[in-house]
């Protein structure tokens, strides 16, 4: 080492060189340890350059003595002692006048006023403001009455009494700082408009406003159509989303009658109703065959026929355009496959290898084939364009068939494809995969499929 890089016994201000330390920093600048002149005993890293510059100058005790606060007071706090330095703040050992103990608290928030106590003070306050009698006094239409208690997260509540013309003599509760603030101005009287009595919303006729309080809405007294009296939100009357006491929605599903026709389809009788599903008709079909149709499919034109017209335009091996309907059939089987990878013990039956690949032991085409037939659906190009109602049937048929025809069984990709090349994809029976099973494992097939719910 050169003597003019060598800097041990030299001195920097209040820092000596001891030794050379085995820390570079990222630019490679080497660094020493010190000793500095103060009480330390620890030795303090500092580069080359900063040594050289004066950019520091002690160990950090310059600046600690460059601010003795020791026996300051700010606000409730009195200093005690010295903290701590983090290479970025300084630390003072503090006091609160409350009583509590003592804490560090940071040298800049300390001269700045930002922090004034250990919490109590900001809590005092807060409980004056909250322990303010303002009974009698008026904010807008309200008059404090009296502070009934002290609610959710120590908000002051008082009862409040309105000057509206609803005389129903109920008082307001209303949170001290939504009243003194005018959050709120009224026991909701202001946020009526228009007088609504003797105008009509759909089915519904409005007698007057409700004498009922709600927290969030104006109430009005409406008289349906059906007779029944029941109290509307204003604003729900005004968008529309409220038209009836609800005999509507019963009626759109009780609206088709005995004889009417619909396609192919020529209604006999009101079969059943299923909460989910709404109201099922007994159906005849131009082809002969007499079928359950959903009401709902019928009124929107979603089904002509018993599936005849279907069938009509379905090749031999399954139906046309079916690539979306098959794909979210298959999306809905998580549970299905679960139960199948579980039965198989989480192998293939065959080979004893790890499983992956589910085989359906009741062909998949021909489940689809009769999701299809008992929906009584026209086929399209993607799921979108189908009905809530439709896609509920779908899923209700799609489910109820797995269940009925039983779980699948893991095959390897190789069995797999080697037994639908012997007997196809669409038209083979359990017993061939019997048999299948038999020439290739060389035992008897035994395990139970029938689909349990867990």
């Amino acid at each position: 080492m050169s003597e003019l890089s060598n800097l041990i016994g030299q001195k920097f201000n209040k820092l000596l060189v001891i030794k050379k330390s085995s820390k570079t920093d990222k630019n490679r600048n080497i660094y020493w340890y010190c000793q500095c002149q103060c009480d330390n005993e620890e030795l303090t890293e500092v580069t080359t350059n900063s040594l050289r510059n004066n950019s520091i100058k002690s160990c950090g005790c310059s600046r600690k003595k460059e601010k003795n606060l020791i026996g300051q007071t700010f606000g409730l706090w009195t200093v005690i002692e010295f903290g701590r330095y983090d290479k970025k703040n300084y630390y003072w050992v503090c006091k609160c006048d409350c009583g509590k103990p003592a804490r560090q608290v940071e040298q800049s928030r300390l001269i700045n006023g930002r922090s004034k106590s250990c919490g109590c003070l900001a809590r005092s306050l807060s409980s004056q403001r909250r322990k303010k009698d303002i009974s009698g006094r008026k904010y807008n239409k309200l008059t404090a009455i009296r502070q009934i208690n002290d609610g959710k997260f120590g908000l002051s509540v008082w009862e409040c009494e309105c000057e509206c013309e609803c005389e129903c003599g109920e008082l307001t509760q209303v949170i001290q700082g939504d009243l003194t603030s005018g959050k709120i101005k009224s026991c909701g009287c202001l946020k009526i408009f228009k007088d609504l009595t003797g105008k009509k919303f759909g089915w519904l006729s409005v007698l007057g406003r409700s004498l009922k309080k709600h927290q969030f809405y104006s109430l009005w007294i409406c008289k349906c159509t059906c007779g029944k009296i029941k109290d509307i939100p204003y604003s729900r009357l005004l968008d529309g989303s409220v038209q009836s006491c609800g005999c509507y929605r019963n009626k759109i599903y009780n609206d088709i009658t005995i004889g009417q026709k619909f396609g192919r389809l020529t209604v006999l009788k009101w079969a059943y109703s299923l909460d989910e599903r709404g109201n099922f008709y007994t159906c005849h079909c131009e082809c002969g065959d007499t079928k359950d149709i959903q009401g709902c499919s019928l009124r929107s034109g979603h089904t002509l026929s018993c599936g005849c017209l279907q069938k009509e335009r379905a090749s031999e091996t399954h139906f046309k355009g079916t690539a979306t309907l098959r794909q979210h059939c298959r999306a809905r089987l998580k549970k299905w496959r679960g139960l199948s990878i579980e039965v198989s013990n989480d192998k293939y039956v065959i080979t004893g290898q790890n499983s992956a690949e589910v085989h359906h032991i009741y062909p998949f085409s021909k489940i689809l084939e009769e999701v299809i037939g008992k929906s009584n659906i026209i086929i399209r190009d993607n799921m979108e364009e189908y009905a809530v109602e439709e896609i509920q049937t779908i899923n209700y048929w799609n489910d109820s068939l797995h269940k009925k025809y039983g779980l699948g069984i893991c095959l390897s990709e190789e069995m797999h494809r080697k037994f639908h090349s012997i007997y196809g994809y669409f038209d083979f029976s359990i017993k061939e995969f019997r048999d299948f099973y038999r020439q290739n494992s060389g035992t008897e097939f035994i395990l139970d499929l029938s689909f349990h719910i867990q």
